[in-house]
């Protein structure tokens, strides 16, 4: 999950980087900056510049969902791996092989709170 945040933020990297330089070679001024769509109005190129768009947002929105999840897992303490988990995996197994009986396997159960 780590590697694939980090590819997704350097991604989002270039994409800044490449938009920004995109803007800068047009030659067109209105006064406020190369306009909408780096200079570009509806007729010639827009259709590029509105996916352009509609990339850049799907992305920002993609990477804002991959940041939440990926802070709400690490809140949890590692998902399913914790050491009460693993206790009851362990008491489960003594369970099965035969160690403990039904009723001090309850009892143990009830103790860890599961």
């Amino acid at each position: 999950m780590k590697r694939l945040f980090g590819a997704g933020l350097a991604l989002v990297t270039e994409l800044v980087v490449a938009t920004c330089a995109y803007g800068q070679g047009t030659g067109q001024s209105y006064g406020y900056g190369p306009g909408m769509m780096g200079g570009y109005g509806w007729g010639q190129g827009g259709a590029v510049g509105m996916i352009w768009m509609l990339l850049w947002w799907v992305l920002i929105i993609l990477g804002i969902v991959l940041l939440a999840k990926w802070l709400y897992r690490g809140s949890q303490g590692g998902g399913n791996h914790g050491p009460g988990n693993r206790a009851l995996e362990i008491l489960r197994e003594r369970y099965a092989r035969g160690e403990i009986d039904k009723k001090e396997f309850e009892e143990r159960k009830r103790d860890l709170g599961r």
